[in-house]
């Protein structure tokens, strides 16, 4: 009797130990925490095949909605990011020219205003300041060689070149003071994180690493870190979420992280959480979003929320807003 007592109590204590962990590291089925905003991606097929959809998903109403489904004059809109104040959307997305310009979109209107039109350049990658008062993007030069750092005035609607010179510069994203502006330089295997101070144009390299690509800045909450996205080595090009901290210059390589799979695009949710689109083993498409626990490494994908969100195509470029 005392034998199966025993082997009941150690039964017992084994699924509770089971219990607990899933609670830790929610990795799958549903996740310990549940975020209260929304969020904005885009999904396709191909980068290439001028098929990429921007949804939004409001994790309070459980609400997904395609809000390009009717913007009949933009091809390919993707990459979006809220306004401080989540009424509005910034976003890129090609002319029927095959031009990429840049789309203002406030939320319930009938259609986005192209605010590049007719410039005969390429604009891309644009972002809100944390006031809401500019948008930062990159052009491509007048003279065909490299990309430059342009500032819109959505108070004034005209456009200053922030940031000039031959070479690649994409992917800006100011700081929460305003005062430094964050981008990418380089191509492929040979791009770094720098900072430009906006007021004294002065430039500071933040981080490179020989041979391994850096880029996809973005910072949020205090704004103590910054996050991107970096090679896992230089033979192998998948990509790591690194946090780097900006008081100390310390870069750390999150749990989440592995050499099989991409962790890409992070976005800022909390001081605890960010999502991230990623390659992991289980997923509906090629890239998925997760929610990520930045302590744990614990992902948990966007699906156990929504089981529409991810699909068999690539989900990528989220932003959110906590609403």
């Amino acid at each position: 009797m005392k034998k199966k007592e025993n082997k009941n109590r150690i039964c017992g204590l084994f699924v509770a130990c089971i219990l607990v962990l899933n609670l830790l590291c929610p990795i799958s089925g549903l996740a310990a925490y549940k975020p209260g905003g929304m969020i904005v991606f885009h999904s396709y097929s191909d980068y290439n095949a001028g098929d990429s959809r921007i949804f939004l998903y409001d994790f309070k109403s459980d609400t997904l909605k395609c809000l390009s489904e009717n913007w009949k004059d933009i091809v390919n809109p993707m990459n979006a990011c809220f306004r401080n104040d989540g009424k509005a959307l910034v976003f890129m997305g090609q002319n029927r020219d095959g031009e990429w310009d840049i789309f203002q979109y406030e939320l319930g209107a009938d259609k986005p205003v192209n605010i590049t039109e007719g410039n005969d350049l390429d604009d891309e990658d644009p972002k809100y300041g944390s006031k809401g008062k500019y948008i930062i993007f990159k052009q491509s030069n007048p003279s065909g060689k490299g990309t430059r750092i342009v500032r819109y005035s959505c108070s004034s609607g005209k456009t200053k070149v922030i940031l000039k010179g031959s070479s690649e510069k994409s992917m800006p994203y100011y700081s929460k003071n305003g005062k430094k502006i964050y981008y990418t330089e380089g191509k492929g295997r040979k791009t770094s994180i720098k900072a430009l101070d906006v007021k004294s144009k002065e430039i500071s390299m933040l981080y490179s690493k020989d041979g391994v690509q850096s880029y996809y800045p973005i910072t949020g909450g205090n704004g103590k870190y910054l996050y991107f996205s970096r090679g896992y080595s230089k033979k192998n090009r998948v990509d790591q979420i690194i946090r780097y901290n900006l008081k100390t210059g310390k870069a750390k390589s999150l749990k989440c992280n592995s050499r099989h799979f991409d962790c890409s695009d992070a976005c800022y949710v909390s001081s605890k959480y960010i999502i991230i689109s990623s390659t992991k083993s289980g997923k509906e498409g090629g890239y998925d979003l997760y929610l990520v626990n930045v302590k744990s490494g614990g992902m948990t994908s966007l699906s156990n929320f929504n089981n529409h969100i991810n699909t068999p195509m690539e989900e990528l470029g989220c932003d959110y807003f906590e609403s």
